[in-house]
C-alpha cells in the first residue's frame, strides 16, 4: 500500500501544472496540446499492476502479485468527449495455496469513454470509464484430466489520467474483473459446481497515443 501513495504523489506531481494562460501565448494553435484534435487515436500503454486480491468463493482471499500488463486501444475523439474500444492482457499469480490454481490470464475486451480537459498548452486531464469482457484462464496445478474449467465474467475500471503534449500517457486505474470456475463434481448425473471469482487491483499505465 506504501507503493500507491508513493506512485499517487508523484502522479499529482505532474498534473498540478505551473498556470499558463495558453490561449495568449503567440503560435498556441500550432502547439500540438493546445489545439483539440477529432479523429481516430490509437494508444499503446504499459501498465504496472499493483499487488491486488483474488477471491474464490468458499476459499480464502488471496494476494496477488506486482506484475506487467499491455492495453491497446483504438479511440475516437471529438472535442472533449472520446469513446473506442480496448484489449488488455493481465497474468498474475498468488502467494498463497487455497486456490486449485497457482496463476491466471485475464484478457479484457472493452469499451472505454473518457472525459478530457486542457489545463494548459502542455496538460490535459482526464477522466475515464471501461466496461466490457474479461476472458479467465487459470493455469492449474493439477494434472491434465482437471475436473475444472473457466468462465470470463464482466470487467469494470475507472480512473484518472494526464496526457502531456498531446502525446504521453500517464493513467491510475482501480480494476475489477468477474469470473467462474466450474467443476465437475459427477459427470453421470452431469452435476457441476460453480465457484464465482472476483479479481481486483490498481494499475498505474503509462503510454504513448498517435
Amino acid at each position: 500500500m506504501k507503493n500507491v501513495f508513493i506512485w499517487a504523489g508523484l502522479i499529482a506531481a505532474l498534473i498540478i501544472p505551473v498556470t499558463i494562460d495558453a490561449q495568449s501565448l503567440p503560435g498556441y494553435s500550432a502547439i500540438s496540446g493546445g489545439s483539440k484534435r477529432s479523429g481516430i487515436r490509437i494508444q499503446g500503454l504499459l501498465g504496472i499492476d499493483f499487488a491486488g486480491k483474488h477471491v474464490l468463493e468458499y476459499h480464502d482471499e488471496e494476494d496477488t502479485s506486482l506484475q506487467f500488463s499491455p492495453d491497446l486501444e483504438i479511440m475516437y475523439e471529438k472535442g472533449d468527449f472520446s469513446a473506442g474500444i480496448g484489449l488488455e492482457y493481465h497474468y498474475n499469480y498468488f502467494y498463497g495455496e487455497q486456490s486449485p490454481y497457482r496463476g491466471y490470464r485475464i484478457i479484457p475486451v472493452y469499451f472505454s469513454g473518457r472525459y478530457s480537459k486542457d489545463l494548459n498548452w502542455l496538460t490535459t486531464v482526464e477522466g475515464l470509464v471501461n466496461m466490457g469482457y474479461g476472458f479467465f484462464n487459470p493455469d492449474y496445478d493439477l494434472a491434465d484430466e482437471s475436473p475444472y474449467s473457466a468462465s470470463g465474467g464482466l470487467y469494470f475500471g475507472i480512473g484518472a489520467g494526464v496526457i502531456l503534449d498531446d502525446r504521453y500517457v500517464i493513467q491510475i486505474m482501480y480494476k475489477y474483473n468477474q469470473a467462474a470456475l466450474i467443476e465437475e463434481v459427477d459427470a453421470w448425473i452431469d452435476y457441476t459446481e460453480v465457484y464465482r471469482i472476483a479479481n481486483s487491483g490498481l494499475n498505474l499505465s503509462l503510454g504513448y497515443r498517435y
